[in-house]
């Protein structure tokens, strides 16, 4: 099957005005002006009274790059993230809360909380095993031993944001998402672990004894669960309330826009992450999304996509991912991209880049020694379209 021609576009990613608010205020208890800053950006002080307002995803960018620069505290994204309450994600949080188990929990976040909180990111969810431990990852205390599951970020703008503020976000959506899901499971977050992409800051230990242990130089940003507490009964379950915020959640979602072949589209993209095993199949995507091949398919066609195309979509963001791992043979790579041998992945990708997996690594460590063009910078590809 070719791959798609045209592309329907996805709702005007933006964020609840809550956020921004979240935001402001700490920006003064910093010893800032959160008024100044929004005034700054020409918005209307209005929209900030507003409870069903959001803000457009630029606006909100911007936001927060004014306020590392004021405020000077290059760890702005954690204490974000520390100082969130259930109350702050609104009707995600309360379904969430009312879940029967953890596992629950966490679906209805995947399924909700991508569309309606966490706008320029697709959130997925992926089961790994013991032998999915990364060269360079801790073994000792904290470190993500046996089976985990992974909360995975993968950012969905063209272009990407710069790094400095790319990595701002996932510190400030991961931290929230520990704090969220402690509320939601009292003391798990004693058995989190959080994942980031970048070498870990000079300023780090400043925050570390609030985190979970962390790991940096890691593939994908990311927040480790064990598995076993997937089953956990949470204490505040309670079935009708559940149902009730699966329906406020669909109506948002409607509100915003979202039709059933973008939803499918969507879905689609958070559930194609590769575990240690590779990809779902298009069955399997079709039975996790309650629906058959044929029905996947042509919702996805509505949409101008096709699951191959989606498919090497996925792989190509993950390879580029994968392959920044150091010590993380190629044949490691394409196994974890589903390939049967180390060659097929390796054709498959010069086809991407127009060079090898070697090549990408040797212009990354040119890269570290200086400015480069390169292979090394190309780590967002073939992203047109990806539901923001």
């Amino acid at each position: 099957m070719p791959s798609p021609l045209h592309h329907r576009a996805p709702p005007h990613p933006a964020v609840p005005v809550g956020y921004a608010c979240q935001l402001l205020d700490l920006v003064d208890a910093l010893g800032g002006s959160g008024a100044a800053l929004w005034a700054e950006l020409g918005l209307d002080a209005r929209l900030l009274q507003d409870p069903q307002a959001r803000v457009p995803l630029a606006d909100y960018t911007a936001l927060n790059a004014r306020a590392l620069a004021q405020c000077g505290e290059p760890g702005l994204g954690y204490l974000l993230g520390l100082r969130a309450s259930p109350a702050s994600h609104g009707t995600l949080a309360f379904g969430m809360l009312s879940q029967a188990t953890l596992g629950d929990a966490l679906m209805f976040g995947v399924r909700f909380g991508g569309p309606l909180r966490t706008a320029g990111w697709l959130l997925h969810q992926v089961e790994m095993t013991q032998g999915a431990v990364l060269p360079g990852s801790a073994q000792g205390h904290g470190a993500c031993a046996g089976a985990f599951t992974q909360l995975r970020l993968s950012e969905s703008l063209t272009p990407p944001r710069p790094a400095a503020l790319r990595e701002h976000a996932a510190r400030h959506l991961l931290t929230g998402m520990v704090t969220l899901l402690d509320h939601v499971l009292p003391g798990s977050k004693a058995e989190m672990q959080l994942h980031f992409e970048g070498p870990e800051p000079p300023w780090h230990t400043r925050h570390a004894d609030r985190l979970p242990p962390c790991q940096f130089m890691q593939p994908f940003a990311a927040l480790c669960l064990p598995q076993r507490l997937m089953r956990q009964p949470l204490p505040q379950a309670n079935v009708a309330a559940a149902r009730w915020a699966e329906q406020a959640c669909v109506d948002e979602l409607a509100r915003l826009g979202e039709t059933p072949e973008l939803r499918v589209l969507r879905q689609t993209q958070a559930l194609l992450a590769a575990s240690d095993t590779g990809y779902l199949s298009a069955s399997e995507v079709a039975m996790r999304l309650g629906m058959s091949v044929r029905t996947l398919s042509r919702m996805l066609q509505h949409s101008g996509w096709n699951f191959q195309a989606l498919l090497k979509q996925a792989r190509q963001r993950d390879a580029l991912a994968l392959l920044q791992v150091p010590g993380l043979r190629v044949s490691a790579v394409a196994t974890r991209l589903g390939y049967r041998s180390t060659s097929a992945f390796c054709s498959a990708f010069q086809g991407w880049t127009g060079s090898g997996p070697d090549a990408l690594r040797r212009g990354a460590q040119r890269a570290e020694e200086g400015p480069s063009c390169g292979p090394a910078n190309q780590r967002h590809l073939d992203t047109r379209g990806v539901i923001a």
